[in-house]
Parts: C-alpha cells; structure tokens; sequence
C-alpha cells in the first residue's frame, strides 16, 4: 500500500531508521493521520488499553513490553520480569550464552512462553489460551495483574482447625507440591524418575508406636508449634535433610522438635 500523506511517510521512514522524535509520537496518537478534527487519542483509556492486533509475534511483544513500561512509569513502580527455568532431559541448562539464545527467543517458537514476562500490578492482561477452564481462565478472559510480592510464612503458626468454613482454601493455599528433580526419592527406582510430589506429614500423635503387623513406625509429633498445613515445614520434611534452611532461632527450633522430638 502506497503512502500519500508526506508526514507520514517521513515518520514511517523515521521509524524504520530507529530516529522516531516526539512529534512523531503526538503525530500517532491522533490514530487517522491527515484528520485534525479528529478528538480521539491513544491517551484516553478506552485506546490505551485497548488490544492491538499485529501480524509479527516479535512486534506484538516489543508492544506489550513498552506497555508495561508506561505503566510502571505512570503508577511510580518497578516492574517484575520473571525469568524462564529451560531444561534439557531435565538438567537445567547451565551455559550463559545458550541460556541467552533461549530467553531472546520470540515465543512463537518457544510454546508461546516468552523468555522475559514482565509485570506490573494492575497492568490489564489477555489470555490467548485456555490456561484453566474450570477457574475461569480461558481464551479472551481479560484481567488486572496483581501484586507479585511473596510473602514471608513464619514456620511457628497455629494448626488450622478443619471444622473452620474456610479450611478447604486455606488448605489449597499452604499446601504445595514439590515438582522439581530429588534425588532423594529417585533411589531404586528402575526407570531412574527423579519427580517427586509434596505429601501430608504424617498425624500428630503424643506416644511412638511400631504396628506388630505392618511394622511401620509412627513417630511422635506433639509440639504445639507445628503447623500440619505449612508448607516450609513440609519442604523440610519431604526434602533431602542435607539442605540448609535458614529461619530465626524459634522456627529452627520447632523443626529440630518436630524431627526429634
């Protein structure tokens, strides 16, 4: 399609040469170029967060990154890039500039998870796949992005009561489960799986016990500290010991109890 207008096509050769100035900027956000009477702009909300359709995957990324750019700028936060863990028969790739290559990939190639997310809360978000139909996540959902801020859980908290009518999310919320390779638990397996999935810790009981007929080993666990539903007790229990976790003097000690005692 030939161009006509003389101020846009200098802008649209300014453009392919990197050298775009603000005019140029003010110059788009009038959306019809040659129509000054025209009121509508890409500064009103109903443009600026509207989706825009490109025919280039590498294009529509540079697009939604200056996205967020603006809107960490305009609500005066940093913004979170996640970052994607590549494996390989699952040994994650350890070369710098592999890893390099992978991440600037675009993600037409990659699946469509792009090397570099970045995020800001309350940016709006479009799915473009069925992530979880039955949550309601599915093709077309449009959303708001909320605080990726992790929080702290202390390991010392009180144990949830079950009859509590809010137990279910609760539980959903603490419990994780363990998806990455452990070595622990690939012992003697013979197709070598390495997967090991987050268990419930085993009952509270106030005596030890061995079954004379099954013979297993029931351990006593009766600190009142311990949390059955915490999940870095849980990471504790379930993972290899040999790892070192860090908490204060209190939590620390409730782990030894809940090991030992």
């Amino acid at each position: 399609m030939r161009t006509e207008n003389v101020r846009y096509l200098e802008l649209l050769n300014r453009l392919r040469k990197g050298q775009s100035t603000i005019e140029d900027y003010k110059l788009l956000c009038t959306r019809v170029i040659g129509t000054p009477n025209l009121q509508a702009s890409l500064q009103q909300k109903s443009w600026k967060e509207a989706p825009i359709l490109v025919f280039r995957n590498a294009l529509r990324t540079q697009i939604n990154s200056r996205a967020v750019l603006n809107k960490a700028m305009e609500m005066a936060v940093r913004p979170i890039v996640c970052l994607t863990q590549n494996y390989v028969k699952g040994t994650r790739i350890e070369d710098s500039q592999l890893r390099k290559a992978i991440l600037e990939l675009p993600d037409s190639k990659t699946e469509h998870l792009p090397g570099y997310l970045p995020l800001v809360p309350g940016m709006p978000i479009l799915l473009k796949e069925n992530v979880a139909t039955e949550l309601g996540l599915c093709n077309g959902t449009r959303e708001e992005a909320e605080s990726a801020a992790n929080e702290v859980v202390p390991a010392c908290l009180p144990t949830s009561n079950p009859a509590f009518y809010e137990f279910p999310q609760m539980f959903r919320k603490d419990i994780v489960l363990l998806v990455e390779t452990c070595y622990k638990y690939s012992k003697g397996k013979s197709n070598g799986s390495k997967t090991c999935r987050m268990r419930m810790p085993r009952m509270l009981v106030k005596t030890s016990n061995i079954d004379p007929s099954t013979g297993q080993i029931t351990m006593r666990r009766s600190h009142p500290w311990i949390n059955n539903f915490n999940e870095w007790i849980i990471s504790a229990c379930r993972s290899n010991m040999d790892i070192k976790f860090i908490w204060t003097g209190n939590d620390a000690k409730a782990l030894v109890y809940y090991i030992t005692d």
